[in-house]
């Protein structure tokens, strides 16, 4: 099914409130879920939020909470999500990490009591906006198992940076695993097998069936390296912000009893206190002319014919995201079952009265 973005961000707010969220979070909700269906990333988009609502409607989510400073020194602040929604909560720590940046020219900010904040990149191009460098990450239940071991111990641990330019920002997004739970996740709600390389089963053997990877781990990004990242990101989004690690939970269980006391990192720089900001901006200039000529020459492009091409990170998320707006999102039909059912429970018109029509350019 095929929906505008800016009718799916109103339906998910409109979903939100009539499960209690207020309206501030009900706008940062829409936005960093409909942003990843925007952006192809459909595993962190409003796939995610009959997962967030349901934990809302069992109680195990205090919709209200956008947390609360329990420590602050300088540029650096501990923030205690109450068991808030991830998204709201990371929001808040993000603007406080610009707050701290434009004081100190640094604001580093770190959570814990949160939860699934969504996609990452979102948070950290929040931050470039404001004309910071912004990087962003978070734990999440053990995904990864250290490198040589068989018994997942660490998350898929994204991590984000966003760099800001007199354009658009560049934005470099990536999971410490060759691929997000997240995607894992959607291939067993689709009922599709996922590539080989991407998991193991309990066994310690390669798999293709979605529900075995979910139960055994996903292999590291870069095997060693990968794992070596992902426990950096879990030391500073958890063993640091004193958030849950290393515990055993389900990834995506509306109905699990405890909170997932997950931990986040938010960091705000500001060029200005480095060589200055127009002087930033003026070098990623030519850094960025530098890497687009570069991959022209070699790959024996003709700069004219091949000018709008995807070349650096986050510019085939923006190609996509343009592409979006323009002609809609494609949602799966297990996705739009979900969201549907929850529509019914709080009293919204079902998605399915959105729709439009696939066009000729999809």
């Amino acid at each position: 099914m095929w929906v505008m973005p800016d009718d799916l961000r109103a339906f998910v707010e409109r979903m939100s409130a009539g499960f209690g969220v207020p309206e501030e979070g009900c706008q940062v909700l829409a936005d960093v879920l409909v942003s990843a269906d925007e952006a192809g990333v459909p595993s962190h988009g409003v796939a995610r939020l009959p997962f967030y609502l349901g934990r809302v409607r069992q109680g195990l989510i205090n919709p209200s909470s956008v947390g609360i400073v329990v420590a602050r020194s300088g540029a650096t602040a501990l923030l205690d999500g109450l068991n808030g929604l991830g998204p709201v909560v990371a929001a808040h720590a993000a603007d406080r990490a610009c707050t701290l940046a434009e004081e100190h020219g640094v604001g580093w900010v770190g959570v814990r009591g949160s939860n699934h904040f969504g996609i990452a990149a979102w948070y950290a191009e929040k931050m470039a906006r404001r004309r910071l460098i912004g990087i962003a990450s978070t734990n999440s239940p053990p995904a990864i198992a250290p490198w040589g071991g068989n018994q997942p111990m660490y998350g898929t641990n994204p991590v984000a940076f966003a760099f800001p330019t007199r354009g658009e920002p560049v934005v470099v997004d990536l999971s410490s695993s060759v691929t997000a739970r997240g995607r894992i996740l959607q291939a067993a709600r689709d009922g599709r097998a996922i590539p080989e390389g991407w998991a193991l089963d309990r066994e310690g053997n390669q798999t293709t069936d979605p529900a075995a990877a979910l139960t055994g781990s996903l292999l590291p990004m870069g095997g060693p390296k990968g794992a070596a990242l992902a426990l950096v990101v879990e030391v500073f989004t958890a063993v640091l912000t004193g958030a849950t690690f290393g515990e055993p939970s389900p990834p995506n269980d509306p109905t699990w009893p405890q909170p997932y006391d997950t931990g986040h990192l938010l960091i705000a720089l500001d060029p200005d206190t480095f060589v200055g900001r127009e002087s930033f901006l003026d070098r990623m200039d030519r850094l960025l002319q530098g890497a687009r000529t570069n991959l022209r020459v070699s790959k024996g492009h003709d700069p004219e014919v091949h000018a709008g091409e995807p070349h650096l990170p986050g510019e085939g998320r923006r190609a996509r995201r343009e592409q979006a707006r323009r002609l809609g999102i494609v949602l799966e039909g297990s996705t739009v079952d979900a969201l549907d059912h929850l529509a019914q429970e709080a009293g919204v018109d079902r998605l399915q009265a959105l729709a439009v029509q696939e066009t000729q350019d999809c």
